[in-house]
């Protein structure tokens, strides 16, 4: 039951992420994590606030935006 539950929520999550909505998945973070992203790129690095967490979704849609 669980399982079915996070799986729907992660789901749900992502299909909001790809639509240029990231704001639901920045909100859900816990009070203190580590959110990397790997590779050599603009967009690699570490993020620890929430703050940078939306400037890098932000700076990560406006080199790829959505296609709607």
């Amino acid at each position: 039951m669980y399982h079915r539950f996070l799986k729907s929520k992660v789901h749900s999550t992502f299909a909001q992420i790809t639509a240029g909505n990231w704001e639901p998945m920045v909100k859900a973070m816990a009070p203190r994590f580590s959110y990397h992203f790997c590779g050599d790129s603009a967009l690699s690095g570490e993020r620890r606030t929430t703050k940078a967490v939306r400037r890098w979704w932000q700076r990560s849609f406006s080199l790829d935006p959505p296609v709607k």
